[in-house]
């Protein structure tokens, strides 16, 4: 069969991979199903045979389709992977992955502030500490203590802000360099699965 060319962004490509993923595992599914889990209780006639090579001949059908599919996912991850390292999309995610990592880490630092907690310079007026309620520490003092306050706490929530612009900013650079459009050609049989 001839093939077709599409032209869709970056981003359709990928969808169109996850998709054709999706399918490539419902075919295989089906073809091990019916291939390896069969079960009859009783010889009931050439009528049944029948029936069996039909299901047999169906599902290896269904094993030569899932394999066509495998290679245009191929096709396209190879023809998206040279467009994205091409592009700079590549670099680009990993810098927004490392700055996904940066806010989530300053986050998890501002916001285990809490109103409970001593600061350094205060702990000495802390006369009668509460006593733990967690089971292995249960009845022992503790003391929760602020360790970010000041010109440290300032500069944390600083570079959390900083990178949190920055990780905005590299998610539109990315979103618009998905915009990229790419022409791959595919045998329309296995484009229309995908919705193309």
């Amino acid at each position: 069969m001839t093939k077709k060319t599409y032209s869709c962004t970056l981003t359709r490509w990928h969808k169109v991979t996850e998709r054709l993923t999706k399918e490539y595992s419902a075919l295989t599914k089906a073809a091990k199903s019916g291939l390896a889990e069969t079960t009859v209780t009783e010889y009931l006639g050439e009528a049944q045979e029948a029936r069996l090579i039909e299901l047999r001949d169906t599902c290896l059908k269904q094993i030569d389709n899932a394999l066509a599919v495998q290679e245009t996912i191929v096709q396209i991850r190879q023809a998206l992977g040279t467009t994205n390292e091409n592009q700079g999309v590549s670099r680009a995610l990993a810098d927004y992955d490392k700055l996904v990592k940066r806010v989530n880490l300053f986050e998890s630092l501002l916001s285990a502030r809490t109103s409970e907690q001593v600061a350094i310079s205060e702990l000495k007026a802390v006369k009668n500490p509460g006593r733990s309620e967690k089971y292995l520490e249960r009845g022992q003092p503790k003391i929760a203590v602020a360790m970010l306050e000041g010109e440290p706490l300032e500069r944390l929530q600083a570079q959390f802000s900083e990178a949190t612009t920055a990780m905005y900013a590299q998610a539109d650079r990315l979103a618009d360099l998905n915009k990229w459009v790419l022409e791959i050609a595919l045998e329309p049989e296995i484009a229309k699965l995908a919705g193309l």
